[in-house]
């Protein structure tokens, strides 16, 4: 099941990554470290001592130190001396492969047991113009991974300004791993949030992640113990836990122009907008739903609005400038008698997606009233869905029997209009823009 999609920027990506070259030191870290992450795993409360025993048969972790030349049971690594780790003395043809171009564009997913029961963090490499996709390498995760974001925030070198890319996973486990993406073969995360002594980490599954864009070191998570944390990543703690929801917290989001504001949906039927910045939730905002939150996003057009899509298949939009408790602007019956399983906002037209276990995608126009434009079946489960930024026609689209699939809204004819009129408005904004510019110019002379 590929349970978590993200973009990574175009040009945010080192060209050739680094390879990965552990010594024996590092190594028996990696060791330790993931004793910690299976022994804090154990300890995360009732509710997930099933999921926890699933885990441990899966990688067979009873026996995960008895081989002395592998880290666990899936030849992560092997400790041999004639293993050749510098990529700038690989065959031409072989750093053709593994070279990231300018124009390429990277997919992340996370898979929750593959074919082989294996879970995974893959970087695709997805060519546009040849429509050619392909997995450019992968990470193992030891944990069933619920979510996944990407940032270029340097988690390693905070004060660094070189191009980098990192993701943040969330699983089963309740400590949060950073992984450098432009490193290969990489057997340990460059950062893991939350300690296993730590009052301050998550004592249940991480559902939701959110990496603030407009202060770069902050991250924020939602959990299924019941609150939202936030997290400094210079220093790699906790700055403050939020208890404003009575179950699980599936879905959060940053505002995406209010540095300090965040939103998060949950089990417990409400979404909820607090401002970090307060010492407790007491003055958060809420709103009721009608069934559990599955997902909450926030208008990117217009940012006082924000999305909830529902366990019962209805999507709702919100004006927070009315108030917590106000009445929703509409509501949608996106998919009915079926949980909406996935949810994705178009970055600059008014247009939504969302899939679903009727094994359906749908796509929306909400520009006035929310109007059906494409539903396509998917012949599966849809568990993630993402927009690229950059190619905003792109949908990515992953599904339970781990297939990755592609959209372009440009092959869609009730849809690909809609494109054609964004077009010419960015020509216009250029053209309207030079020639303010030119006058500007001439008046100055």
């Amino acid at each position: 099941m590929i349970s978590g999609l993200a973009w990574v920027g175009r040009g945010k990506s080192k060209t050739i990554p680094v390879k990965f070259e552990p010594t024996k030191e590092e190594i028996e870290k990696a060791k330790e470290h993931a004793r910690n992450r299976h022994s804090l795993l154990s300890g995360a409360g009732d509710a997930m001592e099933e999921d926890d025993d699933d885990v441990m048969r899966e990688f067979d972790l009873k026996n995960y130190d008895d081989d002395d030349n592998q880290l666990g049971d899936k030849n992560l690594i092997y400790e041999d001396d004639d293993i050749d780790v510098d990529l700038a003395d690989e065959d031409e043809e072989d750093l053709d492969d593994i070279t990231i171009r300018p124009t390429d564009a990277i997919l992340l997913s996370v898979v929750a047991n593959d074919e082989d029961d294996i879970s995974h963090l893959d970087i695709y490499v997805y060519e546009e113009d040849s429509d050619n996709l392909y997995v450019h390498h992968d990470v193992l995760l030891t944990s069933y991974p619920l979510c996944v974001a990407w940032s270029d925030f340097n988690v390693s070198s905070p004060d660094s300004s070189d191009c980098c890319s990192f993701a943040a996973v969330g699983s089963f486990s309740p400590a949060i791993e950073i992984w450098n993406l432009d490193m290969i073969d990489c057997v340990d995360p460059a950062a893991t949030l939350g300690k296993q002594k730590d009052k301050n980490t998550h004592t249940d599954a991480v559902m939701g992640l959110s990496w603030n864009s407009l202060k770069r070191n902050l991250i924020g998570s939602s959990s299924a113990d019941k609150t939202v944390k936030i997290w400094d990543l210079s220093s790699q703690k906790c700055l403050q836990t939020f208890r404003h929801h009575s179950d699980k917290v599936q879905s959060l989001q940053w505002h995406p122009t209010e540095q300090a504001v965040i939103v998060s949906g949950s089990y417990d039927k409400t979404v909820k907008i607090v401002d970090v910045r307060a010492e407790t939730s007491a003055s958060s905002l809420s709103w009721n739903l009608p069934s559990d939150c599955e997902s909450v996003l926030w208008n990117p057009i217009r940012p006082q609005f924000f999305f909830a899509a529902c366990e019962d298949g209805k999507v709702m939009m919100f004006d927070a400038m009315k108030g917590g408790n106000s009445n929703p602007m509409w509501t949608l019956e996106a998919h009915a008698e079926k949980s909406i399983t996935s949810f994705a906002l178009h970055p600059s037209l008014p247009i939504f997606a969302t899939g679903s276990d009727d094994h359906s995608v749908r796509i929306w126009d909400y520009s006035v009233e929310p109007k059906l434009l494409l539903k396509h079946h998917m012949g599966e489960n849809v568990y993630s869905l993402a927009y690229m930024k950059e190619s905003s026609h792109i949908l990515a689209i992953g599904g339970e029997q781990n297939n990755m699939n592609i959209m372009s809204m440009l092959d869609i004819p009730s849809i690909s209009p809609l494109f054609g009129v964004q077009q010419q408005q960015q020509q216009q904004d250029t053209s309207s823009s030079t020639t303010t510019s030119t006058e500007t110019e001439e008046s100055s002379n």
